[in-house]
């Protein structure tokens, strides 16, 4: 519901204002903002109730997913959902916070090469530069074209450094694996990525495994998204055990979700 100062409230947050008996009023008074993947609130204003919803808004499910113009459309739209199901809020990153065209992929009979469509666009909810990384729980790369173009850009590979660096849950599908190698973290790290990529991997010191889910250390990754079934659940997994780690309860709501 709008505020007076032309703020809205994300439904989850309102529900808690109404149950701990603050008004949207003045909620709105103290400045709530929806910028990215947290909604701010003044921390010393806060019930113990609503310090645990800040927190759940900011950690429990806040995680990364890595995209610029070009990413593959079914790389990208299958993780999305499956975090929505599993209580988190997907928070898409790009060089810059804009709309962002997908494309779809696929070798057609008679190709030797990868067809490519123009896909569903996706907007970006942050820009590289501002991302703090310690308010997510883990980082996803995906594939199409995009992981080419966006693998030099600093504060990416700042971001990629410090999400594998603090062991935070990663996962990578097929052209995705261009990002994690040119940030220099997969030396003796077994990875699948798709065939035309194995030297991208091995020549930064990764080792190529041709199989659908390929688990090393914190890091989840498949060959294109036709393995998306197989190793997206074993990384929710991971960033579940992630949240319970940092002591992020899921959101009630969400949890019932997830269990139907």
């Amino acid at each position: 519901m709008p505020c007076k100062n032309g703020i809205i409230l994300p439904q989850s947050l309102t529900r808690f204002l109404r149950r701990n008996r603050v008004s949207q009023a003045r909620a709105c008074d103290r400045s709530i903002l929806t910028v990215g993947p947290d909604h701010h609130i003044p921390h010393r204003q806060l019930t113990p109730k609503l310090q645990d919803a800040r927190l759940s808004q900011k950690i429990g499910v806040g995680r990364v997913r890595i995209v610029g113009d070009a990413t593959e459309t079914v790389d990208t739209l299958y993780p999305f959902y499956r975090l929505i199901e599993g209580g988190y809020k997907p928070v898409v990153a790009a060089p810059e916070k804009r709309k962002y065209q997908m494309v779809l992929h696929e070798v057609k009979p008679g190709w030797t090469i990868t067809k490519e469509w123009e896909g569903y666009s996706i907007d970006a909810d942050i820009a590289f530069k501002d991302i703090k990384p310690e308010e997510y729980v883990g980082i996803f790369f995906s594939g199409g074209r995009a992981p080419e173009y966006i693998r030099e850009d600093a504060d990416l590979l700042r971001i990629t450094k410090w999400f594998w660096d603090n062991k935070k849950p990663c996962a990578s599908v097929c052209h995705g694996v261009e990002i994690p190698a040119r940030a220099d973290i997969v030396k003796g790290l077994r990875m699948a990525t798709v065939a035309k990529c194995k030297f991208d991997l091995e020549i930064c010191g990764g080792i190529y495994v041709n199989e659908p889910c390929v688990i090393d250390q914190h890091m989840y990754s498949g060959r294109t998204y036709h393995d998306s079934g197989h190793f997206i659940g074993p990384w929710i997994k991971a960033l579940d055990a992630e949240r319970a780690k940092m002591g992020i309860q899921q959101p009630q709501e969400n949890a019932k979700t997830a269990k139907t």
